[in-house]
Formats: C-alpha cells, structure tokens, sequence
C-alpha cells in the first residue's frame, strides 16, 4: 500500500528538486519547453509562446493539492536555475506501480544531472512513498534516456509497438522498469 507524501523537496549533490511554480516559466520555457530537440521526444508540442507553459505550469500547481501527485522541477544546486522536470504519473494503486517521465534543457546534456535527479526520486518513491515498480520508457531512437534508465538500475523489457503518438505519428517505445526489490540505493 502506498503512502503518498506528494511532491517533498529532495536534495542531490548538485541539485534541488523541488515543487514547480510560475516562477519557474520564463527560465523552463526559454531553455527546455520551446526547443524542439528538447521536445521533439515527448507527447505535447513545442510550446510557441511563454503562455504555453504558464498554461501547463498552472496545471501542475493546481494537481499538488493532492498527495497523489509527484512533480518536480530539476534545479541547479548553486544557483537555483531551474532546468528541467520529472514526474512520476500513471499511478497503479493495486500494483503500487507508477510511470516515470522527465524532460532536461539541451544546454544542460551530457553532465549527469538527469541521472541525478531520476536517481533521487527513484529513491524518494521507493523509500518514501512505498511503490514497489517504477516503469519509464522512452521512443525508439532517443537512446540517451535509455541511457539514463539504465544508470538508475532500470531494466530493459522490451519494445512496445506503436505505443505513444508523437510528433503527428506513433512511435515504437523501449520500455525499462526497476522493482523495489531490484533496487540498491544511493547514487547511479
């Protein structure tokens, strides 16, 4: 059974995740929701303009009014700029099972932080919160969230066909799961 705490601040070595807020649209949206190669991998569209994300943004304060909700905007420990998201969404009660999903600003690629932060709440759900299966997929060709998956301890399960629309087609998905009792804590 799961014991939802909702969003809590976690910390990292080098990073804060923490509840998003509108303060966080300006800096999200100018480095992460409207490049395309940022979003070119993920169900919504590149946003246009800055109301796009005050928009989804809003929507996400809203949902943390229930403890069931899980969404964390990644920021810089030093500085506190924030540079991407993760959430774990789809919650499963009966299977204490819940889908990891999170987006990084192209600037910020190739340093780690998204292992970091994907690590952490990894750690938070399962300790805290009492998931016993955290599943995450990715579309076929962005192998570098299968990297990501597999630094965290999640494991390869196979190919769903056809399984998200994106980008005006489906797409073929790799999907990775970690069990609680796969999971050996601390840092990737």
């Amino acid at each position: 059974m799961l014991s939802h705490k909702g969003t809590q601040t976690i910390e990292t070595q080098r990073l804060i995740l923490r509840q998003i807020g509108r303060q966080d649209a300006q800096v999200l949206f100018e480095n992460c929701f409207s490049h395309p190669a940022v979003t070119r991998y993920l169900s919504y569209e590149t946003h246009k303009d800055i109301n796009d994300t005050y928009e989804i943004i809003d929507k996400w304060v809203s949902a943390y009014k229930r403890d069931k909700n899980y969404h964390w905007v990644i920021t810089l420990r030093q500085d506190g700029m924030p540079m991407g998201t993760v959430t774990c969404m789809d919650i499963d009660e009966s299977a204490s099972c819940g889908k990891l999903g999170y987006q990084l600003s192209e600037n910020m690629w190739g340093n780690g932080y998204m292992s970091e932060a994907l690590s952490a709440v990894i750690e938070y759900l399962f300790n805290e919160v009492g998931f016993n299966r955290l599943e995450a997929m990715h579309i076929v060709g962005n192998s570098a969230s299968g990297r990501v998956m597999r630094r965290c301890g999640m494991q390869y399960e196979g190919m769903c066909r056809q399984k998200v629309f994106c980008s005006g087609s489906y797409k073929d998905v790799n999907m990775y799961a970690i069990l609680k009792s796969d999971y050996r804590g601390g840092a990737i």
